[in-house]
């Protein structure tokens, strides 16, 4: 970066921030409460944030230029990072930040003890001038051997209240609700700020923005306000994941399995279970333990313990033993717990099937089932699937318990979309069709539906010792149940598949489509395709991974 053109028409600011959030806003409120105040706007334009962070694998250079306008900011990032953490493990950024007209480069890293409602931080900030200057910045943290984490878009609409010294800052980020930000040089003020607006100081929160996004399962890694679509080849979307995984630890046949995992499920149509999960639980590999093993076995069953290991690998461990023990007594159930989330059940049920025997599966998930009007969600969504062999394809069932799978909800934020009627429910148990204020989803099928997804249930908290109704506090707290029916122990191979031909052509004659059929048109399409078309956000996402 060209400090010297820099420093000659701009100084440096360090300075402490006193601030705090109120979340869940009526925009329209309180700006006509800034205003009848008096308050002067200041801002109104989309920010845009660029955030870096070392990368534990390169050192940053620690050979700084004392001449160069950066040289206080290295010097803080390294002795933030003396001791290995990054500064996002110490809840400090490195920005390139746009508002506007004007740009910086800013350090910001907090002051204050934790469990307060107003924190205090240190921010260091540099202008920068131009696009070109923006450019040299980029390319400066890069050399010195910083790496890119996120990129972030944001409505910000900013007054000034001079009674006070208060800035109220107003963020509509993508897929989040505003909020509104209130920073002064004293913290007494902040709370009279708040007043002003009608709010209680209860209502203060000292969240950082990472804590807002984790409120409302968004990611922080790429958040745009971008609706387009972009045409992907899917060889390159999945050397991109496969990537992705190596530089997590995996070795490449694990990486191909998993990254075909997610990308199955993007091309059969099942985007809530596609690429965007597969970038939301890649977030979580790094918090693995081990590899999977088996804490309890017998001849026809047996435990698993995924050691907060990958789902999509845990769960093929398990259904590698389920087949192999089928095979040799006919009927065999593997339970699994303490594991990372997976995307499809279907593509396991499949794999029991492709080795000629039925495949059954189920699992629990984090209580978001509950009963109109109540506000007490008491089940998972709780999904289950059963795949059968064929001559050809397997016949696969896979589906929520659910009106529809609480992934939904996640999918409709990042789309902009609203929620299908009568299926989702806020935190009063009323339906609604806002992603944002949807807490609850409705069981399928009424008190039958409702009640089947009772006995999954059971069956996993009863037989693997998990408890899904702590699954909020505990992720890990959940459980898979996958089973192997052998048909050799029940007839011959030839009487079986005879049995099931001719039951599908017979539903087929009926005009049945049978379970699957959609999601495998879909699939084969795509395939044909080899392209396929994603939101620019779910690439950002993924390229920044």
């Amino acid at each position: 970066m060209s400090g010297k053109k820099l420093r000659k028409n701009f100084a440096m600011q360090n300075h402490i921030e006193h601030e705090a959030k109120i979340l869940d806003i009526d925009k329209d409120k309180v700006i006509r409460r800034l205003e009848r105040l008096g308050a002067k706007k200041i801002l109104d334009a989309v920010t845009v944030i660029e955030t870096y962070d070392v990368n534990p694998a390169i050192k940053p250079k620690k050979k700084i230029n004392k001449n160069s306008v950066i040289s206080p900011i290295l010097e803080k990032i390294f002795t933030l990072t003396k001791n290995g953490e990054t500064l996002l493990d110490r809840s400090a950024y490195l920005r390139l930040r746009k508002e506007g007209k004007k740009s910086e480069l800013i350090l910001k890293y907090s002051e204050n003890q934790k469990g307060t409602r107003i924190k205090s931080e240190r921010e260091i900030s540099i202008p920068v001038r131009n696009s070109r200057e923006w450019v040299r910045a980029r390319t400066s943290l890069k050399r010195t051997g910083f790496v890119q984490k996120f990129y972030q878009e944001k409505h910000r609409v900013s007054y000034i209240y001079d009674p006070l010294a208060l800035r109220f800052d107003i963020d509509t980020w993508p897929n989040v609700p505003t909020y509104i930000e209130i920073e002064g040089e004293r913290k007494s003020d902040i709370n009279k700020g708040a007043k002003l607006l009608g709010f209680n100081t209860s209502n203060l929160r000292s969240d950082k923005a990472k804590d807002v996004f984790l409120r409302y399962s968004v990611s922080p890694v790429y958040m745009s306000f971008s609706k387009k679509t972009a045409e992907t080849s899917i060889v390159e979307l999945l050397r991109i994941m496969i990537k992705v995984l190596r530089n997590k630890g995996l070795i490449k046949s694990d990486a191909r399995y998993v990254a075909e995992h997610y990308l199955t499920a993007e091309l059969s149509g099942k985007t809530t279970h596609g690429i965007r999960k597969f970038c939301w639980d890649v977030g979580m590999y790094e918090h693995r333990t081990g590899k999977p093993k088996i804490a309890r076995n017998n001849p026809a069953t047996a435990i698993v313990d995924g050691n907060r290991g990958i789902g999509p690998l845990a769960a093929r461990f398990c259904v590698q033993l389920a087949a192999k023990k089928a095979k040799q007594f006919g009927i065999a159930a593997v339970g699994l717990k303490n594991f990372q989330r997976y995307g499809t059940l279907g593509s396991f049920t499949t794999d029991i099937a492709l080795q000629g025997c039925v495949g059954i599966a189920f699992n629990s998930t984090e209580p978001f089932v509950t009963i109109p009007e109540s506000t007490s969600p008491i089940l998972g969504t709780n999904p289950f699937s059963i795949a059968f062999p064929t001559k050809g394809q397997p016949v696969i069932l896979d589906m929520a318990t659910t009106k529809f799978p609480m992934s939904l909800v996640w999918h409709a934020r990042s789309s902009r979309q609203n929620l299908p009627s009568d299926a989702f429910m806020d935190e009063n148990g009323k339906y609604t069709t806002n992603s944002f204020l949807a807490r609850y989803v409705e069981a399928w099928g009424g008190v039958k539906g409702f009640n089947f997804s009772f006995m999954l249930q059971l069956i996993l908290n009863g037989l693997l010792s998990v408890h899904t109704q702590d699954a909020w506090d505990d992720p890990y707290a959940v459980g898979a149940m996958f089973i192997a029916i052998n048909p050799d122990f029940f007839t011959s191979h030839k009487d079986f598949t005879k049995n099931v031909t001719e039951f599908i052509q017979f539903t087929k004659i009926h005009g049945v489509t049978i379970p699957g059929n959609h999601g495998y048109k879909a699939y084969k399409t795509n395939l044909k395709r080899k392209k396929i078309l994603l939101p620019e956000q779910t690439l950002g996402w993924l390229n920044l991974l």
